[in-house]
């Protein structure tokens, strides 16, 4: 996977049909100093739609991703991301509420997959995400380039 460290556009989408487990997590989010609101997406579909319009060596996207929902489920989502063959830097954590153990071992068949959390994610797991090398890289790469362009306050 290329490195995407240096580019400056990064973006985290929500990718989950509960609008209450969307707010709660857009909510942690903005706990944990994340630097821009993220983008809430009810399927896979119209998140995919999304990347592929977004689609550049430029961009970087972390995506939080259920693995249940209608339309487009996050394997549907996983797998056709993976045959979409996008350049931009995309990173997933599966976040969802189930307990099967075959949920996780499968997330690990998808390149894009860096993590695998319960639902609801609290501050303290999306510190620990942030922390995650592909994450803590992307968003000090973004707060860098954002600083040279002074898009960000010190």
């Amino acid at each position: 996977m290329p490195d995407h460290s240096e580019k400056k556009s990064f973006e985290v989408l929500i990718v989950d049909d509960d609008p209450v487990v969307s707010l709660l997590h857009k909510n942690q989010l903005k706990v944990t100093m994340m630097p821009l609101p993220p983008l809430l997406f009810r399927n896979g579909r119209t998140a995919l739609d999304y990347l592929k319009k977004k689609d550049s060596e430029e961009n970087n996207f972390l995506i939080l991703l259920d693995i249940h929902m209608p339309v487009l489920n996050g394997w549907e989502f996983l797998t056709a991301l993976k045959n979409e063959n996008l350049s931009s830097g995309i990173f997933v954590i599966l976040v969802t509420s189930s307990i099967n153990k075959e949920d996780h071992m499968r997330s690990k068949e998808f390149n894009h997959v860096i993590g695998f959390c319960r639902k609801p994610l609290l501050a303290d797991q999306l510190r620990q995400i942030m922390q995650l090398k592909e994450v803590h890289t992307l968003f000090s790469g973004f707060r860098k380039a954002a600083m040279r362009e002074g898009e960000l306050r010190k």
